[in-house]
């Protein structure tokens, strides 16, 4: 056995937070007095500590791609960011042997006001590239991202995927010996998704080893052959990538078939404070429309649209709708709004299905991308439209969404 490129042994990652929430923690002396002169100070005394990761252990050997699963908030972004050296964990160690570079957020290390040439040069340099040798990959770095015509534009102009196109190819090309990837590649269109999955795959072909974290399960499982399954800050379970997720959908089916997505943390730009879908029961009846209610806080921002993107059991997105295309009136607004919309009956198949939603300013800036907010079955009551073992309807659309008549 090789020396492994990646060992964690007992990591732990501990945040403190208050135990009151009618407050955010005074970060600064304003806050602070704010706080004394509005009353909020005798209600931010109590703390706690909250434990992101408690008792991580385990090795990656080189060359091997891990695929890392698990709900929002199980710890899979900073289990990422302990890896990346962003954060120090708070108990337990981690070796890393060979230069590794991240992927973990849209645009981390680029400068907004500089052109996409210039942070070129700024980003690689924070990967550890040497002048040199970004320039001798410049012209590659450039063609994989597909970005030449806007080279000279500053990045702020830039879309979010023009931002990670760019992002990634810089990070492709400083050719780590190990790759960390979070969930990034949801932003890019399905061309370039092709392209990154295709380099990752070369990339551990020659040894790169890879630890990718995305809530697309297709995707996870083309790439990966190992991973490792995490529940709120524990690891549940390792091995073969198709027994995780046959563990995780099975537990999901029994314990979460029809969710609803609270916001916890308190946050100052737009966001979701509560995602719900209104079922007629678990598993939800095909021939009932399916209601989704949607909370959101605008938080001064105008134009924001919500998107709601439908996976079957297997990860493939097979519905795409948004509030862009309603009435104006219906929109979210720049204060908090209310919104639902109706999915009509006999639209999907017997299955499970999983909810992603994301909340931006159209054409623009995404504020929030939240990938597994809902889950929810749909079942045929209807005995000859039933799954059974002698007859399966096959397909994502129901079998009686259609009309027939005689002509």
């Amino acid at each position: 056995m090789s020396t492994p490129a990646i060992t964690l042994e007992n990591i732990g990652k501990t945040y403190r937070i208050p135990a009151t929430t009618s407050a955010p923690p005074p970060g600064t002396l304003i806050e602070t007095l704010n706080n004394l002169v509005l009353g909020r100070a005798e209600k931010q005394k109590t703390w706690t500590d909250f434990w992101a990761l408690r008792n991580i252990s385990f090795e990656i050997q080189p060359g091997e791609v891990l695929g890392v699963i698990g709900k929002n908030g199980a710890g899979k972004s900073t289990l990422l960011k302990l890896l990346s050296r962003i954060t120090e964990p708070s108990e337990g160690r981690i070796q890393i042997r060979g230069r590794s570079a991240s992927l973990l957020e849209v645009g981390t290390g680029f400068h907004p006001e500089l052109t996409g040439r210039e942070n070129i040069f700024l980003n690689g340099s924070i990967l550890g590239m040497s002048r040199q040798e970004i320039k001798s990959r410049f012209d590659a770095i450039v063609e994989f991202s597909g970005i030449a015509p806007f080279l000279d534009v500053p990045v702020k102009r830039y879309s979010s995927g023009m931002y990670v196109r760019l992002a990634f190819s810089v990070a492709a090309h400083l050719e780590p010996e190990i790759l960390f990837v979070d969930e990034v590649l949801a932003v890019g269109d399905q061309e370039f998704q092709q392209k990154c999955l295709g380099l990752m795959k070369d990339a551990s072909n020659s040894g790169c080893t890879v630890v990718f974290i995305s809530h697309q399960e297709h995707v996870v499982r083309r790439l990966c052959k190992n991973g490792l399954l995490l529940e709120k800050g524990r690891l549940i379970k390792s091995g073969p990538i198709d027994e995780l997720y046959q563990s995780y959908n099975q537990t999901q089916s029994e314990h979460d078939p029809a969710s609803c997505y609270t916001r916890e943390k308190i946050v100052d730009t737009p966001h979701f404070k509560s995602i719900t879908a209104k079922t007629c029961g678990t598993p939800h009846p095909a021939e009932d429309p399916l209601e989704l209610h949607f909370e959101v806080e605008g938080c001064g921002v105008n134009y924001l649209a919500v998107s709601v993107h439908i996976q079957d059991d297997s990860g493939l997105e097979v519905h795409h709708f948004s509030s862009e295309f309603a009435e104006k009136a219906t929109q979210p607004g720049p204060q908090l709004s209310r919104l639902s919309c109706q999915l009509p009956p006999h639209l999907f198949n017997a299955g499970t299905y999983q909810v992603r939603c994301t909340l931006a300013v159209r054409n623009r800036e995404i504020y929030e991308d939240i990938s597994d907010a809902l889950r929810f079955e749909i079942k045929h009551s209807n005995f000859s439209l039933s799954n059974s073992a002698e007859h399966e309807w096959k397909g994502v659309l129901s079998p009686a969404f259609y009309s027939w008549k005689k002509s």
